[in-house]
C-alpha cells in the first residue's frame, strides 16, 4: 500500500507526472505502451532474455542478472533505454505490470543502477526488498491511474463482479485489481487470497497468502484483522463456500459473523476462483442506490 512507504509522496508525484506526460488519464485500458514511451523507454522486438541472446548481454546487465541466480523475468537496461521481458510471458496483463514495474525503477532518481533484473520473487507483491516494493507500488499507481481507479470503482456496487469489470476496464489482472479495489475503498471491505485447494479436508482448512483491508474495515475490526496463516472450519464457516466455488463465476452466501474486538461484525462474503488462487471478498452491507451492478458470465 502506498501509505506504508516513506517514499509515498515522491512515488505519487513522479507517477502522476508520467501519467500526465503520456496523456493516460481516463484512457481505458490504461495505455501501457504510451507510458513506457513517455518515460523514454522502449521494448525491442527481440528480448535479451531469449536464449542464446542472453549469453551476449553487456556486462552491466549480466552483473544485475547474476545477483539473482534465478530465472529472470524482466530486465531494465538504463544504458540502452530498453525493457526486456522473458518471451514466455504471454498473458497481456502480466506483461503490462512487469513493464510498468521496470518503468518505476527508471523514474525513481534514488534507484540509479544501470540495470535492474527481476524474477518472480522480486516481482511478487509480498517481497520485502524496499526498491522492489517501491517499483511494484509505482507500477500499480500507473496501471490504475492513481485516484482515477477509486473514482471509477465508486460507481459500482461492491462485489467480485465489480472487481472483474474493473480489471477488464483498466487492463489489469484480477489479482492486482482485487488488491487495489480493497485498499482504495472508502467502505468497510476486506479480502483474502487463498490457495486454490484445501490444505486439509477434515477439518476443512485453507492456507492464506494475503489479507487486504480497507481503512474502514481495519478500524471496525481492530486487533481482529490479524488473520491466521491457515484458516479452518468451522471457525471460518465461509470456507465451505470457498470449497464449493470452482469456476470463474463468483458465488455469494448470506451474511456471516466475524469476531471483532469483543463483538461480532456482520459481513457478506463472495468467492471467486481461478487456476492460481481463490479470492474471498468480505464487506459490511450499505445502501448503494444508483450504483452500477455487474453480472459475470463465463463459458
Amino acid at each position: 500500500m502506498l501509505d506504508d512507504l516513506e517514499s509515498r509522496d515522491e512515488i505519487g508525484r513522479l507517477t502522476e507526472r508520467l501519467l500526465s506526460k503520456a496523456d493516460a488519464h481516463y484512457r481505458f485500458p490504461t495505455p501501457v505502451d504510451d507510458i513506457v514511451a513517455a518515460a523514454g523507454l522502449l521494448e525491442p522486438r527481440t528480448s535479451m532474455l531469449a536464449s542464446p541472446i542472453l549469453e551476449a548481454a553487456p556486462p552491466h546487465v549480466s552483473a544485475a542478472i547474476k545477483k539473482l541466480g534465478r530465472r529472470v523475468r524482466a530486465v531494465l537496461d538504463r544504458k540502452t533505454r530498453e525493457i526486456h521481458l522473458h518471451p514466455d510471458i504471454d498473458v497481456q496483463t502480466r506483461r503490462s505490470f512487469k513493464k510498468l514495474h521496470e518503468v518505476a525503477h527508471d523514474v525513481y532518481p534514488w534507484q540509479k543502477e544501470l540495470a535492474y533484473a527481476d524474477d518472480d520473487s522480486t516481482l511478487s507483491w509480498s517481497t520485502r526488498l524496499l526498491f522492489e516494493r517501491e517499483a511494484n507500488q509505482g507500477a500499480a499507481e500507473l496501471l490504475f491511474q492513481r485516484r482515477i481507479f477509486q473514482e471509477v470503482a465508486a460507481e459500482y456496487r461492491i462485489g467480485m463482479g465489480s472487481v472483474i469489470a474493473l480489471a477488464e476496464q483498466f487492463g489489469a489482472s484480477i489479482h492486482a485489481t482485487f488488491r487495489r479495489y480493497i485498499e482504495s475503498s472508502s467502505a468497510s471491505v476486506a479480502g483474502l487470497v487463498l490457495e486454490p485447494s484445501p490444505a486439509t479436508l477434515l477439518p476443512l482448512s485453507y492456507d492464506r497468502h494475503e489479507a487486504i483491508h480497507s481503512r474502514a474495515f481495519s478500524l471496525r475490526m481492530g486487533e481482529s484483522t490479524a488473520w491466521p496463516r491457515r484458516l479452518d472450519f468451522p471457525r471460518f464457516d465461509f470456507l465451505e463456500l470457498v470449497r464449493q466455488t470452482k469456476s470463474e463465476v463468483p458465488r455469494s452466501t448470506s451474511v456471516v459473523e466475524l469476531p471483532a474486538s469483543g463483538r461480532h461484525l456482520t459481513v457478506t462474503v463472495e468467492v471467486f476462483s481461478n487456476f492460481y488462487s481463490k479470492f474471498v471478498l468480505l464487506w459490511e452491507r450499505r445502501r448503494e442506490w444508483f450504483k452500477k451492478s455487474t453480472v459475470v458470465i463465463r463459458p
